[in-house]
């Protein structure tokens, strides 16, 4: 059965059982920072910050360069959660462009320029890459509760209905031309997809989405992960 029979709005929350990938997210992350635990690890990032430091994106890239999240990618429970979203064999998932994203509070007004993501579909981004079908899907697991006020991601239930849509491209550091940001039209609807640990958000590569702002006193952590099916991504490039 595909995504899309299962979640007709084109998106979801859902449990994967990713609960030890989690808990081995966070041994690294406490570990690299000197750490234990949510409000210690964003006390430490966000003092960094305040003193000019890069300590989050030096955070970010040690993780999603490591052995651990490598082993978190390929690990039986990820797949499996994957394979049975997409509707596919194991043996047939592509999995693409993992990634973790660690967001300051708002507060932190250059960084949330940089990163936060106006609407936009995935596909926009990440088709041009390979690896990715219009059918694709992103997995996106937060580390810590996220609730509207820490972030969450917003999406536009249905608007993958409305298939792909040309998208405008601006560059948030202009200048330099840095930061590129593709932006579609608005949803005709908007939700935030709020989960607890151990949830996910899932959706269609197709689907509007935006970032939520993070207006709590925590930094936010996501794991990502582009998937979907070998015989999908052939059909599509031929």
């Amino acid at each position: 059965m595909t995504f899309l029979t299962r979640f007709p709005a084109g998106f979801t929350v859902a449990a994967g059982g990713l609960e030890a990938a989690i808990r081995q997210s966070l041994g690294f992350l406490y570990a690299h920072t000197g750490t234990h635990d949510r409000a210690s690890f964003s006390r430490a990032l966000i003092d960094d910050r305040e003193a000019g430091g890069q300590l989050a994106a030096e955070t970010q890239d040690a993780f999603v360069a490591s052995d651990v999240f490598a082993e978190i990618v390929a690990s039986a429970p990820m797949r499996g959660f994957a394979a049975d979203l997409v509707g596919c064999r194991e043996a047939d998932l592509v999995t693409a462009f993992p990634h973790l994203r660690i967001d300051l509070p708002t507060r932190f007004s250059a960084d949330e320029k940089r990163l936060n993501l106006p609407w936009h579909q995935e596909a926009d981004y990440y088709l041009p890459k390979g690896d990715c079908s219009t059918k694709s899907l992103v997995i996106s697991t937060p580390l810590f509760d996220c609730k509207a006020s820490d972030g969450a991601l917003v999406v536009g239930p249905g608007s993958h209905l409305e298939g792909y849509e040309p998208h405008s491209t601006v560059f948030m550091d202009e200048a330099r031309q840095r930061h590129k940001r593709v932006i579609c039209t608005p949803p005709a609807e908007e939700v935030v997809a709020e989960t607890v640990q151990g949830e996910s958000q899932v959706i269609t590569f197709l689907l509007k989405h935006r970032s939520g702002v993070n207006e709590g006193p925590f930094v936010r952590c996501t794991m990502l992960l582009r998937v979907g099916a070998r015989q999908d991504i052939d059909a599509e490039a031929s």
